[in-house]
This record gives C-alpha cells, sequence and structure tokens, in this order.
C-alpha cells in the first residue's frame, strides 16, 4: 500500500510524531488498553497498561490473563497488540505486560513519489512491570516500571519510565469511583516528551449492584506540551451483557477533533471477551479493538 508517513501523521494528531524524543509514542493515542473506557478507568481487561491499578485481582482469583488486539483501516495501517499475565502473592498483584504498536507499509521514497527499496519501520513497544495492591477497602494503588522502544527507519531509542494508579470506589450512596494514573512518565521528561496525566470518574446512575447498572462518567487525560482530551462516557451492564459508549474531544496543535467510542462484551463463567470501537478523524475508516480476559480461580 503507498502511504507515506506524513499522511500518518496528518491522521493522528499533528506534529506529535515530531514533538516526541521516542519514536512510536504517538501510537499508543489510539485506546489500545482501554475498552472505550476512561483512560484512568481502564480496568475491565486488566492489563494496566492505562492505569497500573487496574490489575488488581479480585478475591477468589489467582491469577489473570488478557489479550488484546487493536487494527485501524488500511489507509492508517496501524495494528497493536497487547499480552499480560497477573498472579497474586501474600494480598499483592504482580503482573508483566507487554504491548507493540506498528504501522505498515510506509514505503521509502527520494525524489520522486514512487517506492525505493524496503519499507520503514514504524513502531513502539512497551514492557511493563506491575503491582498492585488493596490499601482500604475502598482504596487501591499501582505501580509499573515500564522499558518503551522505539524505530522509524534508522533512529531506534528506548527509555526506562515509572507510573502510578490509584482507584477510589464505593464512595457515597452512589456507588462513585474516582481514579488517577500516568502513562509513559519519565523522571527527566520534558514539557512534549509524550507522558500522559489522566482523571476518570463515573458512578451509579440506575441500579443496585455491578451486574444490573447505568453509570455515567467523565475522563480527563493531559499531554502536557502535546495535547488534551475530554470524554463523556456512560456505561451499562444487565447480567452477562455490558455495553459503553462516549465522545472524545481531543484538542492538540489548535486543531479538534471528535470522535465516537462504542464497545459490547459479555461474560463468560471466568471469561470476559469484548469489541471496541473507536471513530477515526476527517472521515478515515474507525480503528477496532477486541479484548479477551479470564480469571484463574484459587484451589
Amino acid at each position: 500500500m503507498n502511504r507515506t508517513f506524513t499522511m500518518f501523521a496528518a491522521i493522528t494528531w499533528p506534529l506529535t510524531a515530531f514533538a516526541q524524543q521516542i519514536p512510536g509514542r504517538d501510537l499508543f493515542d489510539f485506546p489500545v488498553g482501554s475498552v472505550a473506557e476512561g483512560f484512568a478507568l481502564a480496568l475491565r481487561s486488566g492489563d494496566g497498561l492505562r492505569n497500573p491499578a487496574g490489575i488488581l485481582l479480585p478475591d477468589g482469583a489467582a491469577g489473570r490473563l488478557t489479550a488484546s488486539s487493536l487494527l485501524t483501516g488500511s489507509t492508517q495501517g496501524v495494528s497493536a497488540q497487547i499480552l499480560g499475565g497477573a498472579l497474586q502473592w501474600r494480598g499483592t498483584t504482580y503482573g508483566v505486560t507487554v504491548a507493540r504498536a506498528s504501522v505498515g507499509d510506509i514505503p521509502h521514497t527520494d525524489s520522486d513519489p514512487q517506492s525505493v527499496g524496503t519499507d520503514v519501520p514504524y513502531n513502539a513497544l512497551v514492557v511493563s512491570a506491575l503491582a498492585a495492591r488493596r490499601q482500604t477497602r475502598d482504596l487501591y494503588a499501582g505501580v509499573a516500571l515500564r522499558f518503551l522502544r522505539g524505530e522509524l527507519d534508522l533512529t531506534t531509542r528506548s527509555a526506562f519510565g515509572l507510573d502510578a494508579g490509584v482507584v477510589a470506589e464505593h464512595l457515597t450512596t452512589a456507588d462513585a469511583r474516582i481514579a488517577v494514573s500516568s502513562f509513559l512518565w519519565r523522571p527527566a521528561a520534558e514539557s512534549g516528551d509524550g507522558q500522559t496525566f489522566s482523571a476518570s470518574g463515573d458512578f451509579r446512575a440506575i441500579g443496585d449492584d455491578d451486574t444490573r447498572s447505568a453509570r455515567p462518567g467523565y475522563s480527563f487525560s493531559l499531554r502536557p506540551g502535546l495535547s488534551r482530551e475530554q470524554y463523556v462516557f456512560a456505561s451499562g451492564r444487565y447480567l452477562a451483557w455490558e455495553m459503553r459508549t462516549g465522545i472524545a474531544w481531543t484538542e492538540a496543535f489548535s486543531h479538534s477533533t471528535t470522535r465516537w467510542r462504542l464497545a459490547v462484551g459479555t461474560y463468560v463463567g471466568r471469561y470476559f471477551a469484548a469489541i471496541a470501537r473507536e471513530d477515526s478523524p476527517v472521515g478515515l475508516a474507525a480503528s477496532y479493538q477486541f479484548t479477551l480476559t479470564t480469571l484463574i480461580p484459587q484451589r
């Protein structure tokens, strides 16, 4: 497919790739690791990519395995995959998550649009070692040590980062939740370097328990010096079925985009499977993410 890096940059967030120090960081602006959730409340898959506290295992579970895959339309050509596992030991959940995102079919070009030689590699890899623990009945927190490696053509760079997340739940009679988290923060990072800080919250507007409920919510994410996103969403569950939808507004470099997100999931025994869809700007094909998670019960 005859595509150029310039086209790709234009259809994600303009100039982001040029502002970052690690190639491919902008590929994780796609909603990989979130089932149409607010990023700090991206807890359903349990991979801990968006919020390290999300790997916390529920009572009665000894472990968890999770896998996700994201694909965009052929014009963007982005694919991403996540594999994660978690185990509980002495009240603390420990986990490892590997996430990779890439763009295919970016041809080398010389002085004319014709392809020259092999495709340009453009990808990023995030390997995370995570730990999460419940602090009180209504509060739990997690940390993640991350290794980020990005490749663009002949340039390859890598860095370590440290992220943290906190979730407070069962707040007030409306069973409200509030969560904050960071993503790809590095101690020496500067404004425009790509780290993200997120805060999300929701509450139960309808229903008496988690299996029959409707929850509206709001999320805000900030990449200092690059972009900000607001996301208004609602989720609902009836027995084995769960649905989530919302509208996200993103501002970056004086540009503003609006995208609709939708997810449908189902619980079958100890398994949870979901498909999520997100619109792309300027009329391009939507992205789709598939997630499968299974809990390992204690013996």
